[in-house]
């Protein structure tokens, strides 16, 4: 067996003997930056529209019914409901 051989099998002996200590100090700063992004990146998500919306209108014979009753059909067909 040659040196560069032994080399490399200590080396590879010396990775397979990590402590927890070891493995502590690579993965909790990586945990902590991966939650401290998630943090951040909530602060500039907005909630999801709403799936019911109430809308007020005239009569049943007025243009603003009317106009209500073509909403009613286009956001139905997203899935939103219009009251």
């Amino acid at each position: 067996m040659n040196k560069q051989q032994a080399l490399t099998e200590q080396q590879e002996s010396a990775l397979k003997r990590r402590s927890p200590r070891d493995l502590m100090l690579i993965f909790a700063p990586a945990l902590l930056i991966t939650l401290i992004g998630f943090v951040v990146a909530f602060q500039f998500v907005q909630p999801a529209p709403p799936r019911h919306i109430t809308m007020a209108t005239g009569a049943s014979e007025g243009a603003y019914y009317h106009l209500a009753q073509r909403y009613q059909q286009i956001l139905a067909r997203e899935g939103i409901e219009l009251e």
